[in-house]
């Protein structure tokens, strides 16, 4: 279930192209496949996007 939303908040800052609120959404995602699949390797990838766009701001 947590799943979905967060797959429906990241598909909308998609959408709108708001990239905070992308960079919140990956943010989310990470922490979800640390904590929750227990996929660090995942999780550690989905920051490193959070780096890349960080420094498109």
């Amino acid at each position: 279930m947590a799943k979905s939303y967060l797959d429906s908040s990241y598909s909308y800052a998609i959408k709108i192209n708001n990239k905070k609120l992308i960079i919140s959404s990956l943010s989310n995602y990470g922490y979800y496949y640390m904590q929750f699949e227990n996929d660090f390797k995942k999780g550690a990838d989905t920051y490193e996007k959070i780096k890349k766009i960080s420094k498109m701001i």
